[in-house]
């Protein structure tokens, strides 16, 4: 168990990451199986639900992954730390994020380099993670999946320039041409549902 977040930790009331010797499943016969979970908890939040309620915006935004969560007592070392919220990992696997992970390095330049990658648009700047910054929107997009010791540069190419040409036929508006419509870089459901969520909750962590 290890304290988790960026601003979480200088809460009063500290979040957590924990990781089992063994895969358990926590939220029932329809969550993930995993080692890794959080205890979120909700530190700035006295009402103790509003991420809960996030979770329930993304489900009716029909998300194709929500993080499962459950309230829970939590007690550490005998102590009693108050109500908290175990909650999925946000990773590769299934009943996660379940895309294909490349987790091997790649150093055949014919290798299919066409995903999957988990991206975050993340405000923090860690030494050790892996970025990109978009052209036209200057989002600020942190590479999850390759990690940083197995991502390679034609990998990272690769990215920057799906994310770019998608923001320029969003900038431009529909273009003439079917093959530069911004719909042929995205899922238009998801990606509708994606900002919607964030919008309505004010998810600042989205919004940089």
């Amino acid at each position: 168990i290890r304290r988790r977040g960026n601003a979480g930790p200088d809460y009063y009331k500290k979040p957590y990451k924990v990781k089992f010797p063994k895969k358990v499943q926590l939220l029932g016969p329809k969550g993930a199986t995993a080692k890794k979970w959080a205890l979120q908890s909700n530190g700035r939040d006295k009402l103790l639900f509003r991420n809960s309620l996030a979770g329930r915006v993304s489900r009716l935004c029909k998300m194709p992954f929500t993080p499962g969560s459950s309230f829970v007592d939590f007690f550490l070392n005998g102590n009693y730390q108050g109500n908290y919220e175990i909650t999925d990992i946000v990773d590769i696997r299934k009943r996660r994020v379940d895309i294909e992970e490349m987790d091997t390095a790649i150093t055949d330049p014919l290798t299919d380099i066409s995903g999957g990658y988990l991206l975050e648009v993340d405000g923090y700047d860690d030494d050790w993670a892996t970025y990109i910054k978009s052209p036209i929107f200057n989002n600020h997009i942190r590479i999850h999946s390759p990690e940083p010791e197995v991502i390679n540069a034609q990998q990272i190419d690769y990215i920057y320039n799906h994310i770019t040409r998608f923001e320029e036929t969003l900038d431009k508006g529909e273009w003439p041409d079917p093959e530069r419509r911004w719909k042929n870089y995205v899922d238009s459901a998801t990606i509708m549902g994606w900002y919607l969520t964030n919008e309505i909750c004010a998810n600042t962590d989205i919004f940089w």
